[in-house]
């Protein structure tokens, strides 16, 4: 879809991670890219999962957490509009 398409090429381009990237490799992040909707409390993860993705937050939250031993909730991180997530898989 286009829309889609136009969407990921302005997120792709405005984060800064990605700024000093040359034309040829901002073109084949963005070959790769896709959007994801996710539904309120569904689970994008868990601890121990290959990595398989970069995030980028278009809209709502994400809320990072791990459940400890004792099984309580730890959160790590609450990320809102325009934050990313995973970008170490893009160093793989």
């Amino acid at each position: 879809m286009q829309l889609e398409s136009d969407a990921l090429d302005r997120i792709i381009t405005g984060i800064p991670l990605f700024s000093g990237l040359q034309p040829h490799c901002l073109a084949r992040l963005m070959e790769t890219s896709r959007m994801l909707d996710f539904a309120r409390g569904e689970v994008v993860f868990r601890k121990g999962d290959p990595p398989d993705g970069f995030f980028y937050v278009f809209d709502g939250k994400v809320k990072l957490f791990f459940v400890s031993e004792r099984g309580t909730e730890k959160i790590v991180e609450i990320l809102s509009k325009g934050m990313t997530f995973g970008e170490a898989v893009v160093f793989i």
